[in-house]
């Protein structure tokens, strides 16, 4: 508001009041329950989060910019047309506006600052954008803004670029593997994309339809047709959207991580060890659902020796250094020591640390972009 002064000091109080309720019906519980561990952790992750790349997550600083632009299209560059201020809307109205681009320049950057990011740090930018895009097709509609050419042409260009995408991948993929293969130079993901998966010109129809969309969009735009012209446009889009959630969803899944999944899933409901080496995954977890270690088992035995070791009660109290070192510990024990159960162990084709030099490992499967190996009791 460019320091009018728009809320007093009463609204200040009604909101840290409000906020403070909300976030204490979890926060006072857990704090008497375990203390102010969850607290403190909370904001050391946040921390970590901002200040270093956590996970392999680094990308450049105009990432989320682009996932915004891209992955919100059309209604990310309507958004942008529409974004000045104008007298049509009421003062509230308007308020409301300024409140939304707040709420979007705060999340946009920060996120950007921020060291670790991953396509869905950026999603809360994805109501304020939706509303500056109807608050854009509302004000073009109402000739208070114009739509300028290079907006248009931003659509058309973007448009049929992706729908050649749609349309050229799963033809590629089902006729000329090869040459997506020869564009990929990590070895894990070409890996991923050497496993069988059955696409074919059916999976192309989204981007033919997408096509379409654009090509209807000229046509109404070329007529002055502008509530069908934005109509057409998002509802064509939303069914292009679902239709690619049905085609390529799924299929894009079993490529970059199906192999791993069958491979947990084998050993649902086996009494053994699963470890993942040079990655982290929540997986087994789920898809194996392994169980929490029973007290005499060997591993558990060795944790609660290193929690002793370390003055510690549990593996929460540990900092990230003695849970790097008690990870290296499990790995070293389950590879090399007296196991009471099979352990199968599963890593990146391209990050294999140690294990194939163990010589009493034995090579399951490589698949998928994922090694698999076993060592029995």
């Amino acid at each position: 508001k460019r320091m009018v002064w728009f809320f007093n000091f009463g609204n200040i109080l009604i909101y840290l009041l409000a906020a403070g309720v909300i976030s204490s019906i979890w926060f006072i519980p857990e704090t008497i329950k375990n203390g102010p561990y969850f607290l403190l952790e909370f904001l050391r992750y946040q921390v970590g989060l901002f200040s270093q790349n956590v996970a392999g997550h680094q990308q450049p600083f105009y990432y989320h910019t682009l996932v915004l632009l891209i992955g919100c299209f059309p209604v990310s560059i309507i958004a942008i047309a529409g974004w000045r201020h104008n007298e049509f809307y009421t003062y509230r109205e308007n308020l409301f506006r300024t409140t939304m681009q707040c709420l979007f320049w705060v999340v946009l950057i920060l996120f950007s600052i921020v060291k670790t990011k991953i396509v869905h740090y950026s999603s809360l930018c994805w109501l304020p954008l939706t509303f500056m895009g109807a608050y854009g097709i509302e004000s073009i509609n109402h000739h208070v803004h114009k739509f300028k050419w290079y907006y248009k042409i931003s659509i058309i260009v973007l448009g049929y670029i992706l729908s050649g995408l749609f349309i050229a991948f799963p033809l590629l993929m089902a006729y000329n593997k090869s040459f997506i293969l020869s564009l990929i130079g990590d070895e894990f993901s070409k890996q991923n994309f050497m496993t069988e998966v059955s696409w074919g010109f059916g999976d192309a129809v989204p981007g033919i339809i997408m096509a379409g969309v654009i090509t209807v969009f000229i046509y109404h735009l070329y007529k002055g047709r502008s509530i069908i012209t934005f109509g057409g446009l998002l509802m064509g889009n939303a069914l292009v959207i679902w239709m690619l959630s049905i085609s390529f969803t799924g299929k894009i899944e079993q490529h970059t991580q199906g192999s791993a999944i069958t491979f947990f899933e084998s050993l649902k409901g086996k009494d053994c060890y699963i470890f993942n080496a040079g990655y982290k995954s929540y997986a087994p977890y789920f898809y194996a659902e392994t169980k929490p270690l029973k007290y005499m088992d060997r591993l558990n035995i060795l944790n609660e020796s290193y929690f002793k070791q370390k003055a510690k009660n549990s593996y929460l109290e540990l900092s990230d250094d003695e849970k790097s070192e008690l990870d290296d510990k499990q790995k070293e024990w389950l590879m090399k020591g007296n196991i009471d159960k099979d352990v199968y162990f599963i890593c990146k084709v391209n990050d294999r640390e140690d294990l194939p030099q163990a010589s009493n490992l034995k090579l399951l499967e490589e698949k998928g972009g994922f090694a698999m190996y076993v060592r029995k009791r």
